[in-house]
């Protein structure tokens, strides 16, 4: 909207501008938008009364490249505990908790935000960027776009071979073993039984084809042994509906808010629900060799 403040500084008198501008599928939340004028980006004050607000504390790791932020932890080594508005620092970045009106409960929303200042004794914030990093082994960084991009070429793959359709699909990184790899899991479905020969060699394929499908540096830790070979491992139809049920079950979100989880964590009780739902496992074959031809 930069294009039209000077237009509507001459309508409105310079007034202050007011809007539904920090928004989601979540809820919009009423917030007072500073003019681009005094600001290099847009900042905004969460008004308490659209919902109750907790913000995670973050921090950057320094050892990447980009910036990634993740929970910060207290002097006992602890993740710290969520914050409310009043507890805020300036300079400090958060990931905003929300509960709504509407059925959220403590719903992260994923955004990284950082305290500017305050706004009358509200504090002010600006958006820093979307914490959506999924999967990381060493200096790798997958975010969602990233993996639905990677999913969407091995689907089309899939189907044009066998004309098998991916359901669903979620991901982990698996450190019990050294060095840590990617797993996917993947609900099809399609004319071939799980057990017919050349179903089992489509998905030996499409496993070492998503193998290849990452980024550079993802490539750089598999030529380098800093990354294992990437497991593929498919599950009973219907098991995407367990992992919904058991996210219902636990009661922190409503039906009508539930997305699939695109990442889980290893060990959890998610990946458990899918550990004992699998049909098939596949590991790439693709060697360090063939990991520096796909790169080059």
């Amino acid at each position: 909207m930069k294009p039209y403040v000077s237009r509507v500084n001459y309508y409105s008198g310079n007034l202050p501008i007011y809007g539904l501008s920090y928004g989601a599928s979540e809820g919009g939340h009423l917030a007072i938008c500073r003019q681009p004028t005094t600001a290099t980006t847009t900042l905004f004050t969460f008004l308490p009364t659209t919902a109750f607000f907790e913000f995670i504390p973050l921090t950057k790791l320094e050892s990447f490249a980009n910036d990634i932020f993740v929970p910060a932890v207290d002097s006992h080594n602890k993740v710290a505990k969520t914050l409310e508005l009043g507890d805020l620092q300036v300079g400090h970045v958060y990931q905003p908790v929300v509960t709504t009106f509407q059925g959220l409960y403590r719903y992260q929303l994923g955004d990284v935000v950082r305290m500017i200042g305050f706004n009358g004794g509200s504090p002010e914030f600006e958006f820093v960027q979307r914490n959506n990093i999924l999967l990381s082994v060493n200096s790798d960084k997958t975010d969602e776009g990233e993996l639905q991009n990677v999913m969407e070429k091995a689907s089309a793959f899939v189907k044009g071979e066998g004309g098998v359709e991916v359901v669903e699909y979620t991901s982990c990184v698996d450190h019990s073993c050294s060095p840590g790899h990617y797993v996917i899991f993947v609900e099809i479905e399609g004319p071939l039984n799980q057990n017919d020969e050349k179903m089992a060699s489509i998905m030996q394929e499409c496993c070492c084809m998503l193998d290849a499908s990452f980024n550079h540096a993802y490539k750089k830790g598999r030529k380098a042994g800093r990354i294992g070979a990437l497991e593929l491992g498919v599950v009973e139809k219907g098991s995407f509906q367990k992992v919904m049920q058991h996210r219902l079950e636990k009661g922190s979100i409503s039906m009508s808010q539930y997305k699939p989880p695109r990442s889980i964590v290893h060990n959890s009780p998610l990946y458990k629900v899918l550990q004992s739902e699998l049909v098939a496992t596949y590991r790439s074959t693709l060697t360090t060799w063939d990991i520096y031809q796909e790169s080059n």
